[in-house]
């Protein structure tokens, strides 16, 4: 049988295959802004694309540093234990989901995440110029629950119709919040399904039909001139409040997702349509490979990274504006998603796909033609997380030295507290609240709200004032 080659390394320079070779492999040395040679090694597990930027961007390897100390504290693994727990408290799942949604569900998740992702979506649309607002008139929310999203754009457009596709809350997804403008079945509908089942086949259905449903539609004319791409992978052991540690790696699963999603969203985008796609600005070769992929095919890429959601976490808006339909038939875009989709299904879980999945050429000539543009895109990103990381760090540890402030002081007060069995000492007796003199002269105004005790029982005679030698006190 013959073995598969990547359109990367086929016909590839030996030099140049070597010398890439040896990047991945081994520390190189880099470079500084200033063009001065540095001892900064890059880390010998990164793909050739990410050993690029890393060589060449400082602002990266500030990212890489603030990473491994954030993820070496202790504080941080405390707030994320309680995180998880949190989420697990506030997503409620209904006890049985149809293939169709009923009109109410009464057992809903809280609105706190839909609330979020509304506030995401403002600024999504405040950074892509208004964009989304005003002039949608059908639009496909995939992974739509709990449904801020979908809402804020039925909102903000009054002739929009929209239609939803989420992941079943049995399946560890998130049940919706059918209110407000997304109890009108007549302007939105939704199904609960996997969207990486047969994504090709998901079709724009317009709410006011009766059934809506995935098909092989006769008519393949996109309907939507928005997209939205908003599903984040999901499982029992990513979701369990009590984990701790990484969550597993599920490379194969994430790529499908990805790509399940790209394929899903540009077969109903009609030309000049706009792209909302959640990615991850990890300069991992598949996360690069996407928004060179789009870049190829929208007009305008603009990243937005929120500052009500994800902002320490890697996650962040893709905004792709201007969909050039006819160039991706041309290119057999759609065929090619389904095919490496096909190559991922077949791939280690653990592992997925390592090569390059949709980009041409060599390793160098590709980084050739992305490397700055990507170096560019992803620049404010990683400057953002960078400070958000930072900002949260020191909050964690002030929070944490404040606590241990505090219950070294609590410590102290009940252990300093009277003890009558001892003349106030520290002695063997009982610890009790000193007696307020000023209660036992009836000169304290302070009632209930005093912080020395008022019980007559306990009070000693008050200390008296010593005479001294000293002449101001001896007349």
């Amino acid at each position: 049988m013959a073995r598969y080659v990547p359109p990367h390394k086929r016909n590839a320079p030996v030099a140049s295959a070597a010398s890439l070779d040896d990047t991945r492999t081994s520390s190189i040395t880099t470079t500084t802004h200033t063009g001065i040679p540095s001892d900064r090694k890059t880390p010998s597990d990164l793909d050739f694309f990410h050993a690029h930027l890393y060589s060449r961007s400082p602002l990266l390897r500030s990212l890489h540093t603030s990473k491994a100390e954030f993820e070496k504290d202790p504080n941080v693994e405390r707030m994320f234990v309680s995180n998880r727990a949190h989420s697990a408290a506030i997503t409620i799942k209904p006890a049985t989901v149809t293939d169709t949604p009923p009109a109410a569900v009464t057992n809903l998740p809280s609105s706190h995440f839909a609330n979020q992702f509304k506030g995401a979506m403002e600024e999504v649309d405040m950074h892509s110029g208004g964009k989304l607002r005003g002039g949608v008139k059908r639009f496909l929310d995939l992974g739509c629950a709990p449904g801020g999203f979908s809402k804020w754009v039925l909102e903000q457009n009054e002739m929009a119709n929209g239609m939803g596709v989420t992941l079943p809350p049995e399946m560890d997804g998130l049940p919706m919040i059918l209110e407000g403008v997304l109890e009108d079945d007549t302007r939105y509908g939704c199904i609960y399904r996997d969207v990486t089942d047969r994504p090709a086949e998901i079709r724009y259905v317009h709410p006011s039909k009766s059934t809506i449903h995935i098909n092989n539609a006769d008519d393949d004319t996109p309907q939507c001139d928005l997209v939205i791409a908003g599903s984040i992978y999901r499982d029992h052991q990513t979701a369990n409040p009590d984990r701790s540690g990484p969550p597993p790696i599920r490379a194969r699963a994430r790529q499908l997702l990805s790509f399940s999603q790209i394929l899903a969203a540009l077969r109903n985008l009609q030309s000049g349509g706009t792209l909302v796609i959640v990615s991850n600005m990890k300069p991992h070769l598949h996360n690069l490979e996407i928004v060179c992929f789009l870049k190829d095919h929208f007009d305008t890429l603009i990243p937005v990274k929120p500052k009500q959601v994800h902002t320490i976490r890697s996650s962040y808006y893709l905004v792709a504006m201007g969909f050039d339909y006819d160039k991706a038939v041309r290119n057999n875009t759609f065929s090619r998603l389904e095919d490496i989709m096909a190559r991922i299904a077949a791939a280690e879980d653990e592992k997925g796909v390592e090569g390059v999945l949709l980009l041409d050429g060599t390793e160098n000539e590709i980084v050739t033609r992305w490397g700055d543009y990507v170096m560019e895109f992803y620049h404010p990103l990683w400057e953002s997380q960078i400070h958000a990381i930072d900002r949260k760090l020191a909050g964690l540890r002030s929070k944490n030295n404040q606590e241990r402030r505090n219950f070294r002081n609590n410590n102290n007060n009940a252990n300093s507290g009277y003890n009558s069995n001892s003349g106030g000492g520290h002695g063997g007796g009982q610890h009790q609240q000193k007696p307020c003199w000023a209660f036992q002269e009836g000169r304290c105004h302070d009632g209930d709200s005093c912080r020395f005790s008022h019980d007559r029982s306990t009070a000693a005679a008050p200390p008296q004032p010593q005479r001294t030698n000293d002449w101001r006190g001896s007349r």
